[in-house]
């Protein structure tokens, strides 16, 4: 687990995703910001968890509320990881051994998205959302839904 964090932080550097952000947003009034978990520093454009002993109740809520919306987003790696089990062996898919890595992982997100379209998905269900008949055609021509 361990190494895991290492590489994930690694990743995160090399990326400069912060500075990114950061530059796409230069000069718009709304700013975003990127949700990771607690292995994160925060940045301008990355945040984590409140992190401090005695909590107001704002920065408890903050936790609760978060907690939920990123058990959602790691459904998502969970669905890419059993429709593609390639991508779930570490030996195979070593992140900085191999190149081809992104391309692997991009394409097998974009195939479970598909998936998503056709079958719906663990969070359309958490959400109770039912998804439009014509949702993998639209998605394909980039329209809206």
């Amino acid at each position: 687990m361990v190494q895991h964090r290492c590489v994930e932080i690694a990743v995160l550097r090399i990326s400069d995703i912060n500075g990114r952000f950061q530059t796409l947003q230069a000069g718009h009034e709304r700013q975003y910001i990127i949700f990771g978990d607690s292995a994160y520093k925060r940045r301008s454009h990355i945040t984590t968890y409140a992190k401090y002993q005695n909590m107001e109740r704002e920065a408890v809520q903050w936790n609760k509320s978060m907690k939920h919306v990123r058990i959602s987003i790691e459904w998502n790696y969970g669905v890419t990881g059993s429709l593609f089990r390639y991508i779930r062996y570490s030996d195979k898919f070593r992140l900085l051994k191999n190149g081809r890595v992104s391309k692997i992982y991009t394409v097998a997100t974009l195939f479970r998205n598909f998936h998503v379209a056709l079958y719906g998905s663990q969070s359309s269900n958490y959400f109770n959302l039912e998804m439009p008949r014509d949702m993998l055609v639209n998605y394909i021509r980039g329209t809206d839904f």
